[in-house]
């Protein structure tokens, strides 16, 4: 008995060994299987490829190959599934091919049944590169369409309804292995569309034009379906990439000149749609370069009609004209030809001019300086100046204010200043009213208004910082003095603003010749009557001064 146990125990140990020396000198291959290449052809029609790929540096003798799948019930729609295999897919044996498929609509399972393995090399080696080896492509027919659902593959391990199994020939033992491993199986790469649900035509937009040398427009679709593929076309010919809908729209920048149309797909299904409407884009040409300007160079303020011309540009239908400060066009606009009015206020500066066309501006002319001069004698007439606004009018020689039925009217709030080498005429017409403010004098410098840039009179900051600190202490909306009997025989009445702190107020009162005819001074009264009995009958401006802050007033003496 001893010795048995020492024979069995040898036994075993040789047993042992043996079976070590099987599992050490092993070699089954490891694999990925997957299925892809999936396409609704028509809407009752639906196909994959199943592909086996060696995933080890063992070489993969296949012995075996079968499979169930798990399918969405949903896609049956009320109809009756019918499993194919096509014919000529597979690329392994043909005596290892699946020789049948079937459905079992009772178990909602695929069936790939497959045939009776070979001896030991006589197998299909699987390879190692791309998607390996295709085993087959299934069709999946309905007698129906197909319900709007996902396909849903799922591989099947169990022996109940159907089992998938992978089976290799060990390459030591040469005996066939099932090496069956369910996280080998992948159907990730799918495209498991959605089934037959309906495309919906979104409009195209973006039709217009744009200007020569640019980067063109943008061409929009104005909804898309998530997970659509949408293709711009322009002229028929594809126009970049496939764009892949996210239920919102889809803006194609920078496109050039041509037609442009939009269709729509569901991937790897047979159902696309060609998208509502076309954008026609089109490319402008721009005008050449303006030439050169041809007219004065040197023109007096308040000259009229003064003619300034351009040779016609190519590719222009209009022509767009810069010109100095406070110098209009008066007839001629939007041509090569106009005529241009200098203002009483106008100042130096360039002209300059570029054709355009529907949309395009061309490049423009090069500056043309005029120099705007002092005219020697000046007419104002018809003149409003309104609240806000200050103005300085001058002359080297004569200034003539209204007359002959005109008027030169300064509003509350209105500023205007007069500056005259020699004289000022005030004639009838000229009104300042109450709040206005109008000072004309004879300058003895020879020094005339500021650059009509900014055509007002000169103003300290010193003068600007006091008069906002007296605007926040005083009640500006009364006037800064009031007259009365207005008109007069001879004597008046001036009321301060009560509310004006000051020590003393000066009193100037000028006729429409800007000839000062009456000077006083008030104390700290805020009353005080004055006589202008010795003055002729007509109309006078007064001006009284408090500190910073000026008012002129229209008195009439009968």
């Amino acid at each position: 008995m001893k010795n048995l146990r020492i024979i069995n125990k040898k036994g075993l140990l040789m047993i042992g060994i043996i079976l070590n020396s099987i599992c050490l000198n092993a070699q089954v291959p490891t694999y990925q299987c997957e299925l892809g290449n999936d396409s609704l052809l028509t809407s009752q029609m639906y196909e994959f490829d199943i592909y086996l790929k060696n995933t080890s540096s063992v070489t993969f003798e296949l012995a075996n190959f079968q499979a169930g799948f798990i399918i969405n019930p949903l896609i049956m729609n009320g109809g009756t599934l019918g499993v194919t295999i096509i014919p000529g897919s597979s690329q392994i044996n043909s005596s290892q091919q699946p020789f049948d498929a079937m459905f079992s609509e009772q178990e909602n399972c695929l069936k790939i049944a497959p045939k009776s393995p070979p001896a030991f090399s006589t197998g299909s080696l699987i390879a190692s590169s791309g998607s390996g080896t295709k085993i087959c492509r299934i069709r999946v027919t309905n007698s129906v369409p197909f319900g709007q659902a996902k396909p849903n593959l799922i591989f099947n391990f169990t022996v109940f309804p159907y089992n998938t199994v992978v089976s290799a020939f060990d390459r030591t033992t040469q005996m066939n292995v099932n090496i069956t491993n369910a996280a080998s199986h992948i159907t990730s790469n799918l495209a498991n569309p959605l089934l037959n649900y309906p495309l919906f035509v979104y409009d195209l937009s973006g039709s217009g034009a744009y200007c020569e040398g640019t980067t063109g427009l943008s061409v929009s679709l104005g909804n898309t379906q998530a997970a659509m593929k949408y293709q711009l076309f322009k002229g028929g010919n594809e126009d970049g990439a496939e764009v892949t809908g996210s239920d919102s729209s889809i803006i194609w920048t920078n496109r050039m000149a041509g037609n442009y149309t939009v269709t729509g797909r569901r991937p790897a299904t047979y159902m696309n749609a060609i998208m509502n409407g076309s954008a026609v884009v089109t490319e402008i040409t721009l005008p050449l370069a303006a030439g050169a300007i041809s007219g004065p160079n040197t023109v007096q303020q308040g000259q009229i009609n003064v003619n300034y011309n351009i040779p016609a540009i190519v590719n222009a239908t209009g022509y767009t004209w810069s010109l100095p400060p406070y110098a209009t066009i008066t007839s001629g606009a939007n041509t090569n030809n106009i005529a241009v009015s200098f203002s009483p206020t106008a100042s130096s500066g360039n002209i300059n001019v570029f054709g355009t066309n529907s949309i395009c501006n061309g490049p423009p002319s090069a500056d043309f300086p005029v120099t705007v001069q002092i005219a020697s004698q000046l007419s104002l007439t018809n003149i409003l100046i309104n609240n806000g606004q200050l103005i300085c009018y001058n002359a080297t020689q004569t200034l003539i204010v209204a007359g002959n039925g005109t008027f030169f009217e300064v509003a509350n709030g209105g500023s205007v200043t007069l500056i005259a080498g020699q004289n000022i005429q005030m004639l009838p017409g000229v009104m300042v009213d109450p709040g206005g403010y109008l000072h004309g004098y004879i300058t003895s410098n020879s020094q005339y208004c500021i650059p009509a840039s900014q055509p007002n009179i000169f103003v300290e900051k010193s003068t600007i910082d006091d008069t906002i600190k007296l605007a926040k202490s005083v009640n500006l909306n009364l006037p800064l003095f009031t007259v009365y009997p207005n008109p007069t025989n001879g004597k008046i009445t001036i009321a301060l603003n009560p509310e004006l702190p000051y020590s003393s107020a000066l009193v100037h009162v000028y006729n429409l010749f800007g000839s000062e005819a009456l000077t006083d001074e008030l104390g700290l009264t805020k009353l005080k009557e004055i006589s202008i009995l010795h003055l002729p009958k007509g109309i006078y401006l007064m001006q009284v001064i408090i500190g910073n802050q000026v008012g002129t007033t229209k008195i009439i003496k009968l």
